[in-house]
């Protein structure tokens, strides 16, 4: 056998080697409606492992998104980020800073009459419905004194309202 043989023998055992004992890692952030995050991890070393990996956290973001969850990247956000019931009424008592909700003029204190033609009394109802792809549309009607508006609202990337990691998110109370 010839040098060149024997260096191509050995430079294609160390191509299969590398590819054998590879590693792979994959990582997901999912959100839900009421801003509970939840991650799919895993990884996987060789052929085996990173199949094996890749099957697993195929699985667990489709559960989650069974469940309600979005990929954090796409889940689509109004602003408005907290509700109380008082007096029979759904009253907004946060709105995020530079959001679909505050660019369009909706402020704390308002009342949240609809959300998509449908009249909202329960407020982990409202937060559902607030809450679905980004770029998507949400019509909401809007009480403010004695005036009602009707609102579109274009959903925003959830980190571009509540940033990257933050830990405030639409809720209930």
């Amino acid at each position: 056998m010839n040098n060149i043989s024997r260096v191509c023998k050995y430079v294609l055992a160390l191509m299969a080697a590398a590819f054998a004992i590879g590693c792979a890692v994959n990582s997901q952030t999912l959100i839900n409606s009421n801003g509970q995050t939840v991650r799919c991890a895993t990884s996987g070393a060789g052929i085996v492992g990173a199949i094996t990996m890749s099957m697993h956290f195929d699985k667990c973001v489709e559960d989650y998104q069974n469940m309600g969850y979005e990929k954090i990247e796409s889940a689509g956000v109004t602003g408005i980020s907290r509700l109380v019931l008082e007096d029979k009424v759904l009253k907004i008592t946060t709105v995020a800073e530079n959001s679909p909700a505050s660019k369009a003029g909706i402020l704390a204190g308002d009342i949240l009459v609809a959300v998509d033609g449908q009249p909202r009394t329960n407020a982990t109802d409202a937060v559902r419905a607030l809450y679905g792809k980004a770029g998507t549309e949400v019509f909401v009607i809007v009480k403010t004194g004695k005036a009602e508006r009707k609102i579109a609202l274009l959903r925003a990337t959830y980190g571009s309202v509540y940033g990257k990691g933050q830990a405030t998110a639409p809720a209930a109370q």
